[in-house]
């Protein structure tokens, strides 16, 4: 079977990691919040772990959560994934981020 990857969906997957890795340790803002949003209607986020003093996404979630985005795109690559129109915040998640 021939795999069909969706060239604009894995530049905006990737894209929307890089935001978060690059801005993890600088700013938790609106772009880095909605990008955790974006990964999580596709992949697994740890939104609890945001419960700290912080109210911050903390590293070691991200380096957990990262390799599970990275197998989730392995695994569903071959799928012609579809971008979504809207990307809501998924109701468990809802409480962590006013968005």
């Amino acid at each position: 079977m021939r795999c069909v990857e969706n060239e604009k969906f894995k530049k905006e997957f990737f894209m929307r990691i890089n935001i978060v890795e690059q801005n993890l340790y600088l700013k938790q803002d609106s772009v880095f919040h909605s990008s955790l949003i974006f990964l999580s209607n596709y992949a697994p986020v740890s939104f609890y772990e945001t419960m700290n003093y912080a109210r911050i996404y903390p590293p070691r979630a991200l380096e957990r959560d990262k390799k599970g985005w990275i197998k989730w795109y392995e695994d569903n690559k071959c799928k012609d994934i579809k971008l979504k129109n809207k990307y809501p915040v998924p109701e468990q998640y809802q409480e962590f981020f006013k968005y």
